[in-house]
């Protein structure tokens, strides 16, 4: 029998009240550590890490920095996509303070135990409540948020653009999902097929169910009061908002 999210019409947003993750209740740190473990192994299969280097390589691209760069990056969770952030810089010899934030502590011990060293770029991970901390944190160079907004009501959504869009001084990226029936089903049966954590089997139709198309962004973007927003498909399925700020 198939779940749910993969038996719901796809024409409107399913709100996270009405279709719940699994992941959205209180987990232990063992099945939190491993199915965002698992899901980081998907990502790389269906290329979910290429929108954040390829907006990296095109900020460096239009504002070569000058100075140390500080990168938050909102709803982290296992921080996977901020270290594929740090090596890209890393690489590229770019000085910079990655600060990734989540409100679930699990998040900051599960990315703290991945072992990393880079020459130029220095990670922390914060545990903070995103709305108290994007109200009292100092304003970043850039903001990026991975699979997160698809975790928000419809109606947050506006305000969390105006945030980043008044408190990202150089840029911001938003890398989501994009809501289609195919990817959900194609998600589903890849998870089963590599023997996914089951959490993942299933919260994973559910995320697609919960995500967003181009015309809600663009409604979302002008509620926000966003102009010169990029949206666009940054990898199979991801559906992204970008601004870089001219120099």
């Amino acid at each position: 029998m198939l779940p749910p999210a993969l038996t719901t019409s796809y024409a409107q947003r399913i709100e996270p009240s009405a279709m719940p993750e699994r992941m959205d209740g209180e987990t232990s740190f063992e099945l939190f550590d491993a199915t965002l473990k698992s899901l980081a192994s998907v990502n790389v299969v269906s290329l979910g890490y290429r929108p954040i280097t390829g907006f990296l390589a095109r900020y460096l691209k239009l504002r070569p920095p000058t100075e140390k760069l500080h990168i938050v990056d909102i709803g982290s969770g296992h921080g996977d996509g901020l270290r594929r952030a740090a090596e890209f810089l890393d690489k590229h010899g770019v000085a910079a303070t990655l600060s990734g934030v989540d409100m679930n502590p699990h998040a900051a011990a599960s990315a703290s135990k991945i072992e990393t060293q880079y020459t130029h770029v220095d990670i922390e991970w914060i545990t903070a409540d995103v709305f108290d901390y994007i109200e009292n944190a100092p304003p970043p160079d850039i903001v990026m948020s991975s699979l997160f907004c698809h975790h928000l009501d419809s109606d947050d959504i506006p305000p969390f653009l105006s945030w980043m869009d008044r408190t990202a001084k150089k840029g911001w990226l938003i890398n989501d999902l994009y809501r289609s029936r195919l990817a959900s089903c194609g998600f589903f049966a890849l998870a089963h097929l590599s023997l996914r954590h089951p959490v993942v089997r299933h919260d994973g139709p559910v995320s697609f169910a919960r995500s967003f198309r181009r015309p809600e962004w663009q409604r979302f973007l002008s509620e926000a009061g966003v102009t010169d927003a990029r949206i666009g498909m940054g990898a199979p399925f991801r559906l992204c908002i970008e601004k870089i700020r001219a120099p």
